[in-house]
């Protein structure tokens, strides 16, 4: 019996899981959501702007990477959100968020990334208890087909 086993039932840990995945899922897909109502030059152009004097930044790809945030956030986020996908969901959002620490490094706008720090500790714990992911369209789709259950669930 592990730690976790000792303080909790899997129904709890069931129950934790999603609704942490669900709290992040909400937050990413409304991160990308909102920047496409407000419109992506709108959210892009000060982006841009905030970059064009860091040293040391590629600034050949800020354009590109600031344009991509909006997309990776909304379908990362629906992903995680109705957890589907998941485990790629929960990558994509990961590896956007090393590139706007790195970002924010060159920046050094430490404020932000002490807000920016919660959401990669949050992506590791889904990610290290993917086993838990059981309310989900993944689940239920591995359920209805009798395949394995997908990566999220070994």
């Amino acid at each position: 019996m592990t730690s976790l086993e000792s303080y909790t039932t899997r129904r709890d840990a069931v129950t934790a899981y999603t609704l942490l995945r669900l709290g992040l899922g909400f937050s990413i897909f409304f991160h990308g959501v909102q920047r496409w109502v407000i419109g992506i030059a709108n959210f892009a152009r000060p982006e841009i702007a905030a970059f064009s004097h860091v040293a040391g930044m590629p600034h050949a790809l800020v354009p590109l990477v600031v344009y991509l945030i909006p997309v990776v956030e909304t379908i990362a986020g629906a992903s995680i959100l109705v957890g589907l996908a998941t485990y790629y969901g929960l990558l994509a959002e990961g590896v956007l968020m090393l590139v706007l620490i790195f970002g924010t490094c060159m920046q050094g706008a430490w404020a932000v990334l002490a807000m920016q720090m919660p959401y990669p500790i949050i992506i590791f714990l889904l990610l290290m208890t993917s086993k838990l992911n059981v309310v989900s369209l993944d689940a239920l789709l591995a359920r209805r087909t009798g395949e394995p259950p997908s990566r999220d669930q070994r």
